[in-house]
């Protein structure tokens, strides 16, 4: 297949453009991982920065007939929001592309109007309400303690152990600190202390959830954190200091079922197509709430390359499974 990369501009290696280096399994990159990998399947490769042009590069795309665009593509400018026209734009070339379509990635991006879709099902979702971006008053049932997000951010962007509020003051004073930093709405849920689950799913109109992974805190009762904030993620260091790992989660039958169904809902419901991983935390009964879906979630060998292994597909299968269903459309992106 001529499978061609449309990523952000500063995945792109000044000194290695085309990712023709040799490989390093070290590498913390997910582009180079997915990239090299594709390419030890055989697949012809092509590597294209999104540019300051975006018509003008899916334009060079095209003229190359690529069978497949893979689109890894996260933000433009630093905002998701406009990201998410990434894959019609490719629609309006003729082009197929991975993953999900505009529409879905609309959905997952906006965390309040896909929690209130979930809600609409009859499934768990925390109670909550949003500050909008400008305003200083909070509309909504305060049931605390309340967690405060930003409305769009990915990789848990703007969440740290303040996050977590216990008075109307604080989360207030939460919110302005979103709306200044990140320019955006402030989400404010009440908070689920309980364990952190993701479930990754793969397929297209029969999909199909793998293992479930679980966020450790092994130091959470020892003053360590609880939830998945920015620092946990960005920082091994921290990880390491407070135990932070990420496992198979150990579940009884009938929870992993539920869980499964819950999240292969949610993926349906959101429109989302090829891959994605929805979010779950358990309360104390062990009843699961809806957190957030990812159309693109990180594809790296040590993160959904695992949870793919845990249902016995290798990476390179992996991989290979996400080109073919991108290929069982109708002939555009998305879909």
């Amino acid at each position: 297949m001529r499978v061609t990369f449309l990523l952000d501009d500063e995945q792109v290696p000044e000194d290695d453009p085309g990712f023709d280096l040799p490989y390093d399994a070290a590498s913390p990159q997910m582009e180079h991982h997915v990239i090299h990998a594709t390419r030890g399947l055989g697949h012809d490769v092509r590597v294209f920065p999104l540019g300051a042009d975006a018509h003008g590069t899916v334009t060079r795309i095209a003229a190359g007939r690529p069978d497949v665009v893979w689109n890894l593509v996260e933000h433009r400018r630093g905002d998701r929001r406009v990201a998410v026209h990434v894959p019609s734009l490719l629609a309006l070339y003729g082009l197929r592309c991975t993953g999900s379509s505009s529409a879905a990635l609309a959905l997952t991006c906006d965390k309040a109007l896909a929690t209130r879709l979930v809600g609409d099902l009859g499934l768990s979702v925390p109670e909550g309400f949003v500050v909008p971006l400008g305003t200083a008053r909070a509309v909504g049932p305060m049931v605390f303690p309340m967690i405060v997000k930003p409305r769009y951010e990915d990789g848990s962007e703007g969440i740290s152990l303040r996050s977590i509020v216990r008075t109307k003051e604080a989360l207030l004073e939460r919110a302005r600190f979103i709306h200044q930093s990140l320019a955006q709405d402030a989400l404010c849920q009440r908070y689920i202390d309980g364990r952190e689950l993701s479930v990754g799913v793969l397929g297209n109109a029969r999909p199909e959830a793998l293992p479930a992974r679980e966020m450790v805190f092994g130091l959470r009762h020892a003053g360590g954190p609880a939830i998945a904030t920015e620092l946990a993620k960005a920082s091994k260091t921290y990880s390491e200091k407070w135990r932070i790992t990420y496992e198979r989660a150990a579940l009884g039958s009938e929870l992993a079922r539920e869980l499964a169904q819950f999240a292969v809902e949610v993926y349906r419901a959101l429109e989302i197509t090829g891959y994605g991983r929805v979010d779950f935390r358990l309360d104390e009964a062990g009843r699961p709430y809806f957190l957030e879906a990812n159309c693109n979630p990180d594809l790296r060998p040590r993160v959904f390359g695992v949870i793919a292994g845990w249902a016995g597909l290798g990476y390179g299968a992996l991989l290979q499974r996400i080109l073919d269903l991108s290929m069982a459309g109708d002939g555009v992106s998305g879909t």
